[in-house]
């Protein structure tokens, strides 16, 4: 038993690359994960090729979690724990499960499948990207699944607990009853318990910084977050500050973070010119780069540490990204158009 363990053996295979850099590739090459250019963040999938889907968010976060795998790999002992590959792979594969139109469509698929469809296990999206990659992605005639090695599995493995885990409450899980013995498989080697792999953690952790940062990007692109006023300050920011249920310093410190990146394009509207596009841009590779290099990855807030700046910056972006989420069919108030004008034809 080891980490490079398949869960069906396989025979001879080139020495070009490690079994974890052929989990990374076998899902890059998967019809699963090109689906994910047709399944969006913000806006719906032909409004534009400014804005994030799926399969763009999924591979900034195998950039980040691998960038961050490769810092934590080398620390002091630490280089047998972490594989940046795995973390790699874990997170192209994040998303594979996951449906369009969010958490309201994972609810109604949920409902749907439990009542209708009479299956107790009812749907979940992490749930199923663990099903994707070990029954319904297709490698091979005669093999279900891409057949991932053990740690890449684990590393998948975000909420490593069933929908019949009582602790639990039913509210996350990581996978179907069915798939037990491949969620078996996978956790063979530990962490005990309930307790995630340091792998699952670098790429849970990855997704958190990646969505909010870009959330926050379309957001303002898309008219949803008044950017450009919070920028400047005054009573639209006092409103967002107070409506965030954080405190006062660590929204002071994460404004004072943000008017120390240099981003005066940002202090207007979105109205979608290349000097502001690409302001935008750096402002993002600037957030991004605060967390990677180790000023924010040391801070994360589930963790209860000392307060930081870094600790603000990720405290405020969740919030940001929460509230530009749609509530209702209703138009929600923006500071500039939705479009950009130099809008993409349909279907690119």
């Amino acid at each position: 038993m080891n980490r490079e363990g398949r869960f069906v053996t396989e025979g001879e295979v080139q020495k070009t690359r490690t079994p974890f850099e052929r989990d990374r590739d076998r899902i890059l090459y998967s019809d699963a994960f090109r689906r994910l250019a047709q399944v969006t963040q913000v806006v719906s999938a032909n409004e534009g090729r400014f804005f994030h889907n799926r399969l763009t968010h999924s591979l900034k976060v195998a950039q980040f979690g691998r960038r961050s795998a490769q810092i934590l790999s080398a620390q002091p002992g630490a280089a047998n724990l972490v594989s940046p590959d795995v973390v790699e792979a874990a997170c192209l594969a994040h998303d594979l499960g996951h449906p369009p139109f969010g958490h309201v469509a994972e609810y109604e698929l949920d409902r749907r499948v439990r009542e209708l469809a009479q299956v107790p296990d009812g749907f979940e999206g992490n749930a199923q990207s663990f099903r994707v990659v070990t029954r319904l992605a297709l490698r091979r005639e005669g093999v279900e699944g891409l057949n991932l090695t053990r740690a890449t599995l684990n590393a998948l493995l975000k909420y490593p607990w069933s929908r019949n885990d009582e602790k639990k409450g039913g509210k996350k899980w990581g996978h179907y009853e069915e798939d037990k013995l491949s969620f078996d498989f996978a956790r063979e080697m530990g962490p005990a318990g309930d307790q995630r792999s340091i792998e699952a953690e670098i790429m849970d952790w990855s997704d958190d910084v990646t969505y909010a940062v870009h959330d926050v990007e379309d957001s303002f692109r898309a008219g949803m977050i008044p950017l450009d006023r919070l920028l400047l300050g005054g009573p639209t920011r006092d409103d967002f500050v107070n409506g965030l249920g954080h405190s006062q310093v660590e929204a002071d410190a994460f404004f004072s973070t943000l008017n120390s990146l240099d981003v005066p394009k940002l202090v207007r509207p979105f109205h979608g010119s290349s000097a502001q596009r690409g302001t935008l841009n750096w402002f993002s590779s600037q957030l991004i780069n605060r967390f990677i290099d180790g000023r924010c990855a040391r801070h994360r807030p589930r963790r209860n540490l000392v307060l930081s700046e870094c600790r603000a910056c990720w405290l405020v972006l969740r919030a940001r990204r929460r509230s530009a989420r749609p509530r209702s069919r209703a138009r929600p108030a923006r500071s500039a158009p939705r479009r950009t004008p130099s809008r993409p034809a349909r279907g690119r």
